[in-house]
């Protein structure tokens, strides 16, 4: 068993908008470079997503922050293929992410012909997607269209739940135009957050090391029956259809599964919308008033309090 390596950070650039770090173990004879992006609600940092995969896996990584609330935008592409330029040469380099990390994997990994690992692309700086319970971006959008940019000659994997409209919708029109080979995973009800639920069922690691190696991972599985997200997706969908009754079932077996914030939050204010009064109610004491009140947001609880359903604490 070879020994451990020791890496190394090297600060490559730093800006009033971004930032970039390198993760190196001197004499490293892995010629992977990996290049990751933060999500959405990250900032300045000198490490983050899959900086800590990259090291257990022995690969040299750069890690490319953005300031809060700038969704890459403040980051411009000539100016980060000046920063990464000399590092490329006779290197297999592979850009990845997830959600805004995975459109940063194709918009700044096209260019250097990176090998691409994106789960549910979804850039919220976008004029059309700022609405979606994202903070309103600090910059005006600047990106332009992966078409009018070099495209990786590699086939990009891409991992997407087919039932989440919006990740769907960003991904038909902003991806497949330039990457029609891109090589897809279809993982249903398993929300935007696909790492998260893969990583909770236990097979998040073995699919990334396989597509980090140049290889084309297996099918993904995630747990179904019985798994709160997976229910609470299917009851975010069919809510979307009107198909109330549905609806409630999924929202009671993800509550079931896990009682959480998200799903009380989520199944009263389903209740308070298309079910009566004496429906509600009937819920509210199921759960358990005290449990209800702790769990809701002010926004939520302050309307059931002055309605008389709940008693403030």
């Amino acid at each position: 068993m070879s020994a451990q390596k020791t890496f190394e950070a090297r600060s490559l650039c730093e800006h009033e908008n971004y930032m970039m770090t390198l993760h190196e173990s001197p004499g490293n004879t892995d010629n992977r470079l990996l290049i990751t992006f933060g999500p959405a609600n990250s900032d300045f940092s000198t490490s983050g997503f899959a900086t800590a995969v990259a090291k257990k896996l022995g690969i040299d990584s750069i890690y490319v922050a953005q300031r809060l609330g700038t969704y890459y935008q403040g980051l411009p592409l000539e100016d980060f293929l000046g920063v990464v330029a000399p590092l490329l040469p006779g290197r297999d380099v592979i850009t990845y992410g997830g959600s805004l990390g995975a459109w940063c994997a194709f918009y700044y990994g096209g260019p250097i012909n990176a090998r691409i690992i994106a789960f549910s692309p979804l850039n919220p700086g976008h004029p059309d997607y700022k609405t979606n319970g994202f903070a309103v971006p600090l910059l005006d959008y600047a990106h332009g269209d992966l078409r009018s940019a070099a495209i990786s000659t590699h086939c990009p994997i891409l991992a997407i739940d087919p039932y989440r409209q919006g990740d769907v919708d960003f991904t038909e029109q902003f991806i497949a135009p330039a990457y029609q080979n891109v090589i897809r995973y279809e993982v249903p009800y398993a929300g935007h957050n696909i790492l998260d639920r893969m990583r909770r069922a236990g097979t998040l690691k073995s699919f990334v090391t396989d597509a980090l190696a140049g290889q084309v991972p297996e099918k993904i599985v995630i747990k179904e029956e019985g798994c709160p997200h997976w229910h609470f997706e299917r009851a975010r969908l069919f809510r979307w259809k009107k198909d109330n009754d549905a609806a409630e079932v999924e929202y009671r077996a993800a509550l079931k599964a896990e009682f959480n914030r998200v799903t009380v939050t989520n199944l009263v204010s389903f209740l308070l919308q298309v079910r009566t009064d004496a429906d509600l109610r009937a819920a509210i004491a199921e759960i358990g008033p005290a449990q209800v009140l702790s769990m809701l947001p002010a926004r939520v609880a302050d309307p059931l309090i002055k309605a008389g359903y709940l008693q403030p604490a």
